[in-house]
């Protein structure tokens, strides 16, 4: 069975728990390409703007910023691009994939509130004061970015 058909059964799934709100967080990239080159390509092209925030925010030397580029992001790209089959975990999926899946399971997008905007926009200044971080709102969703190239999305569904 392939990934989308198993997660369009396990949002079916949730769906039918009759949840209040399901919030989807996810990294604005594809890396679910069955092709190497393609995945190697989007891991590329998000990695590098990912660090690029990085470098303009935390010190180099700082102890939390190696531990997160060595082993959370470096395992990170080292399934992307090494595993294949079942072996790779990381399958991350752009918001419209997971928009289209979720409206497919019956799910519909919750409006954002002026309070959520608000404290998004708050937290974004107090813990990345950097001019080249970016938030952005399309289709009641939001969007953190750098260098207007987005790195991941939020967005809550019922």
């Amino acid at each position: 069975m392939d990934d989308s058909r198993e997660l369009l059964l396990l949002l079916h799934k949730i769906k039918a728990l009759n949840p209040n709100v399901v919030t989807v967080a996810e990294r604005e990239a594809n890396h679910n390409h069955l092709l190497f080159l393609q995945r190697f390509l989007e891991a590329l092209d998000h990695y590098t703007a990912l660090f690029d925030s990085l470098e303009a925010t935390v010190p180099p030397n700082s102890e939390e910023r190696l531990a997160v580029e060595q082993i959370w992001f470096g395992r990170e790209i080292m399934d992307i691009v090494a595993a294949e089959g079942e072996g790779r975990r990381e399958r991350h999926q752009r918001f419209e994939t997971w928009e289209m899946m979720l409206k497919s399971s019956g799910f519909s997008n919750v409006p954002l509130s002026p309070f959520a905007l608000s404290q998004a926009k708050l937290l974004l200044r107090l813990h990345y004061p950097s001019r080249g971080y970016q938030l952005q709102i399309v289709n009641n969703s939001f969007f953190l970015g750098w260098q207007n190239h987005s790195l991941f999305s939020v967005s809550s569904w019922h």
